[in-house]
Parts: C-alpha cells; sequence; structure tokens
C-alpha cells in the first residue's frame, strides 16, 4: 500500500511536468495558507500548492480514499481578459494531468473533483482542484 506521503510526492514529480513551482504543503488555515502563497517567488509562477484534505476507509476496509487540493497559482493582473483565462488554462494543464477519468500512479487511482475560486490574496489569483486518491487496501 502506497503512503500518503508518497502519493504526494508522485503527484508533485507529475505536476512538476507542466508547472514551475509545485509545493506540498500541510496547511490547514487561512493565516497558514498566506505563508504558503508569500512563500513562492512570483517569479516561479504559475504554481501548484498540493495540499491534503483528509481521508477514510471503506466499511469494509478495503479501500482507501484520501482527499487532496491543488491549488493552481498565478499572479493577479486586473484588466486583462487574457491574464485571467491563463489562469484557466493552467486548471486545462492540471486536468490534462488528471483527467476526469482519472490516472493511475503506481496502484494509486486519482481522479478530479471539483474546482474552486480559492485566492484572498490580492497579489495572487488562485483555483483549488479537488482530487480524491483511492487505492485497495
Amino acid at each position: 500500500m502506497q503512503t500518503v506521503k508518497q502519493t504526494a510526492e508522485k503527484l508533485s514529480v507529475l505536476l512538476a511536468q507542466k508547472f514551475a513551482t509545485v509545493r506540498v504543503s500541510a496547511l490547514s488555515n487561512p493565516e497558514q495558507f498566506l505563508h504558503e502563497i508569500r512563500a513562492i517567488n512570483p517569479a516561479n509562477l504559475p504554481g501548484v500548492i498540493i495540499v491534503y484534505d483528509g481521508g477514510s476507509f471503506s466499511d469494509e476496509n478495503t479501500m482507501r480514499t484520501e482527499r487532496m487540493t491543488l491549488i493552481v497559482l498565478d499572479r493577479f493582473r486586473s484588466g486583462s481578459d487574457d491574464r485571467a483565462l491563463e489562469l484557466l488554462a493552467n486548471v486545462d494543464k492540471v486536468l490534462e494531468l488528471i483527467p476526469p477519468e482519472g490516472v493511475e500512479l503506481d496502484g494509486v487511482y486519482v481522479t478530479p473533483e471539483d474546482c474552486n475560486s480559492c485566492s484572498n490574496v490580492a497579489d495572487f489569483a488562485a483555483l483549488a482542484v479537488g482530487i480524491v486518491v483511492r487505492q485497495g487496501i
């Protein structure tokens, strides 16, 4: 069985194919989110922050399910449709790597779940792509 750490590492390698910066974070509150965003050099954007949300086991303990969020991050620029469309294109890059039908990473099956706006920092635009990670036990 693959550990959560191993899964995050494999996701990091996968996402690095399309993004200049990929970070793994244990953030769990808005203040930590602000610190993580500000720790990334804007010159190294767009980027992705992988955040662990939680996990569960099936009633029969035959399936382990983890939820993670991929925060797709770029600089915010007002008055430019092109820049807004670039952020949406970055979500499409995530979906190329983790398509709706899912992707298998060494016995772990990863599918996208949802996508939401998540930035509360004026200088950054961010979208959160929720993913579900499943593996048999």
